[in-house]
């Protein structure tokens, strides 16, 4: 029977005692294979029958050293407390489950800039491997490459000689564009109420939108809309060839679109279609429910996890690449033909 815990940790010695042996036959019944064990059979039972009545826990430093792994994971991102849901809670959440089944834990590193514990935490060799979720200081940069971790960029584009694993954001614009012009649209406009880059995939998809406008015929009605939603609201009111269809940059914009045109007595989809990025919630729950471009973010999670422990088992450095997964288009209430 295992024997009541005490308040103290049990060490090696502790077994040792118990079984009349030395330390170094404890330490190697305990941590070597039973197929390749030199201590005799009876003998290793005797003392893992004894590490188990005494409650003993293997040293999680100890074998870090004997094995060189920590098999810890740095979540890199910015600010104290990161994005734990929509598409970063999918894409950390498949991340984090994958890491596990491998016997990985996934730890937070908050990188601010009135906090410097994050230099000591990526120096002090606590991470086999570190993901990295948002753009950060050329600093942190720096000392990536200067620790030589396998790093993994996840949903963030950079020129770093890095794994990167990214959506195709262009090509989901673009289907997202073809879908509405199959409907009958020609008067689309994109709409996104930043007038800055705010994240890579923004340039992209208006891009695919650009591009999938030209390809139908329609370049000289290609239109981007930034900035307040006044200016599209008077777009769609046009007397002369008002929009008939909206494309979004994401679901952050078109969520509270959705209440802007209510209230100002335009109907979606009757007035106007309205699409956008990212199926998460509550765009499935909107009354329309939103048509989107679903972004691949529990794959994306797992692709990153699978590029980092390639990264961090492989016996030569992985040469630098970018994993690109595909988006699809999920058709909901938000989307219909142009009233005549």
């Amino acid at each position: 029977m295992k024997e009541q815990a005490t308040t103290r940790r049990v060490i090696l010695q502790d077994i040792a005692d118990r079984c009349g042996v030395s330390r170094a036959t404890v330490s190697l019944a305990l941590h070597r294979p039973s197929e390749h064990n030199p201590v005799a059979a009876h003998t290793r039972e005797r003392v893992l029958r004894a590490a188990h009545e005494l409650g003993y826990q293997r040293s999680w430093l100890g074998q870090a050293l004997r094995n060189r792994r920590t098999h810890i994971v740095g979540w890199v991102a910015a600010g104290a407390i990161p994005l734990t849901c929509g598409v970063a809670g999918a894409m950390s959440k498949a991340l984090a489950w994958r890491l596990w089944k491998k016997r990985y834990q996934l730890m937070i590193v908050a990188v601010t800039p009135w906090d410097k514990t994050w230099h000591h935490v990526l120096l002090d060799q606590r991470f086999d491997g570190c993901v990295v979720v948002d753009h950060l200081s050329p600093q942190v940069y720096d000392l990536l490459k200067a620790v030589r971790l396998p790093v993994v960029f996840l949903n963030l584009k950079t020129d770093l000689p890095f794994v990167h694993v990214l959506a195709d954001d262009r090509d989901g614009a673009v289907q997202a564009t073809r879908h509405l012009l199959n409907l009958g649209h020609r008067a689309i406009v994109y709409y996104c109420k930043r007038e800055e880059e705010a994240h890579y995939s923004q340039p992209l998809r208006e891009a695919g939108y650009t591009a999938a406008m030209r390809e139908a015929g329609l370049g000289a009605r290609v239109r981007a809309i930034k900035g307040e939603v006044s200016l599209l609201l008077d777009a769609i009111r046009a007397e002369r060839e008002p929009v008939t269809a909206v494309l979004t940059w994401s679901h952050r914009e078109a969520i509270p679109l959705l209440r802007t045109l209510a209230q100002a007595g335009v109907g979606v989809p009757r007035d106007v279609s309205l699409l956008s990025f990212n199926d998460v919630y509550p765009t499935a729950e909107l009354l329309p429910a939103l048509t989107v471009m679903e972004v691949p973010s529990a794959p994306m999670g797992r692709a990153a996890a699978d590029a980092l422990l390639e990264c961090i088992e492989a016996e030569a450095p992985v040469e630098p690449r970018t994993i690109v997964l595909p988006e699809s288009l999920i058709v909901r209430e938000s989307t219909a033909p142009p009233r005549e």
